[in-house]
């Protein structure tokens, strides 16, 4: 049985590729990158550096 850490580890891991899957698709659709594109890696990137953490805490 995974523990409350391991839960929410993974569901950072989900969120963050949902998210960087809604800037892939924003992004090829203009073209270039805006502002708004560069928020969603950077909070991906804290989701996926969050469920790093977590992760380890669970052992």
């Amino acid at each position: 049985m995974t523990g409350p850490a391991k839960r929410l580890a993974q569901t950072c891991f989900n969120t963050a590729d949902r998210l960087l899957d809604v800037g892939l698709r924003t992004f090829e659709s203009t073209g270039s990158m805006t502002v708004w594109d560069l928020v969603v890696v950077r909070v991906a990137y804290g989701l996926l550096v969050l469920g790093n953490a977590l992760d380890r805490v669970d052992g």
